[in-house]
């Protein structure tokens, strides 16, 4: 993924699973994964849910 702040190409740092049911997600899939610039000091989420990338934080 490129960084959307400062166009540095990222690797997946962490990965998103659902704890819950809903009508969206069910138990223990994958729902995300979070990637971390080291120039900008910015958490993002390729959320697999909306297709969108969305700021992060833990």
């Amino acid at each position: 993924m490129i960084c959307p702040e400062c166009n540095k190409e990222l690797e997946v740092h962490d990965t998103t699973y659902s704890n819950i049911n809903t009508d969206r997600a069910k138990i223990g899939q994958h729902t995300g994964n979070i990637y971390k610039c080291d120039d900008c000091e910015q958490c993002w989420i390729e959320n697999l849910l909306t297709g969108n990338i969305e700021p992060w934080s833990y």
